[in-house]
């Protein structure tokens, strides 16, 4: 069943220029196709392992801590990436990121 949550996610997938043209156009009307030519500066934490949300909160939250001691301002912390770059099937050094941008 749905899943409840006091956050906003939307699931994005990059696709490369070279694919953009052969892309099919979507059949459902929640799934868009959105273009993103000018991602701001973003604000990087890594980390690895099978990451589910709490572990992303949790990387979000420690990444905000480190950016406000480091004296960082003009960030928009009200938006959070979580970033994925595996497949499901790849077990080992396995690699998530958590980012804010900068205003």
């Amino acid at each position: 069943g749905p899943v409840e949550s006091e956050f906003n996610f939307t699931m994005s997938f990059l696709i490369p220029e070279v694919l953009i043209s052969n892309t099919p156009v979507p059949s459902n009307s929640k799934v868009f196709i959105e273009e993103r030519p000018d991602l701001p500066s973003v604000l990087v934490r890594q980390f690895p392992g099978f990451a589910h949300d709490g572990d992303f909160i949790r990387e979000a939250d420690k990444l905000e801590s480190d950016l406000r001691a480091a004296g960082e301002e003009d960030i928009d912390l009200e938006t959070c990436y979580l970033v994925g770059y595996d497949g499901p099937y790849t077990i080992v050094d396995r690699r998530n990121e958590v980012w804010f941008t900068r205003n």
